[in-house]
């Protein structure tokens, strides 16, 4: 007999006082997810919750990201991003992806390392600066990039997520953006080292693993996943004998 561990998560919710979790429907979506694992033809049976995280993170609405905003220093110190500077187009998204697809080895935030090549991304039909909610229609249209977006609060030196992509970890690219904001605008630069940005939060001082969904830090050598909830499976290994008939 044997057994895996399987990770599942749920949707991102926006809660309020006015909008509480529906738990019910939390519910049938892990069903729903361990029904869709089972039927795949694995043997496996689900044998326990081994363990079940939720993940709360202030919720700060942000419109569009737009030229450029200086990097605050304390993350600059970290040497963990990479902020274009874009002053005279609104296009710190464009700007920011490419950094990751092709970064360069001097002066990377020189935006003349990059203009060569934003026609390899499909722009069609998008307006920027680019809000928040437009990111979904961006994938759509770049198949092979999923986006990770990350928020800054300078008041408390914290991080929230207003965007985490459906398709992390399955396409390509993963790409993990960061909104800096000032009273005027917001804008996007491109993080080359989450776990150097965040480090602040773990008294580990060597380079950990990130998980995407809730920004925790791990070990390289600890077992992680970027999922909410762990279940174990036991496989039921079956034994096939001939027949008689074919037997002889």
């Amino acid at each position: 007999m044997s057994r895996i561990v399987a990770y599942f998560n749920t949707p991102t919710e926006i809660v309020s006082e006015g909008h509480l979790p529906d738990f019910d429907a939390i519910v049938n979506h892990f069903r729903q997810r361990i029904e869709q694992f089972t039927r795949r033809g694995s043997g496996y049976i689900l044998e326990r919750v081994r363990q079940l995280g939720v993940c709360f993170v202030k919720y700060r609405p942000l419109g569009s990201a737009g030229s450029f905003v200086p990097t605050p220093p304390w993350i600059k110190n970290k040497m963990a991003v990479v902020n274009v500077q874009n002053n005279d187009d609104d296009h710190c998204f464009v700007w920011s992806v490419l950094a990751h697809l092709h970064p360069a080895h001097a002066n990377p935030h020189r935006i003349q390392n990059y203009t060569r090549y934003a026609s390899e991304l499909n722009l069609d039909g998008l307006t920027f600066p680019l809000p928040i909610k437009d990111i979904p229609r961006f994938e759509r249209q770049n198949p092979d990039i999923a986006i990770h977006c990350m928020a800054v609060d300078s008041k408390d030196n914290s991080f929230s997520i207003p965007y985490l992509s459906p398709h992390v970890h399955k396409r390509l690219h993963t790409i993990t953006l960061l909104i800096l904001d000032n009273p005027q605008k917001h804008h996007y630069v491109y993080v080359k080292n989450p776990s150097r940005l965040i480090a602040h939060r773990s008294k580990y001082a060597h380079r950990s693993h990130v998980c995407l969904n809730c920004l925790q830090l791990f070990r390289p050598n600890a077992y992680w996943r970027s999922t909410d909830a762990a279940v174990s499976f036991t496989a039921r290994r079956r034994s096939y004998f001939p027949s008689r008939t074919n037997a002889n």
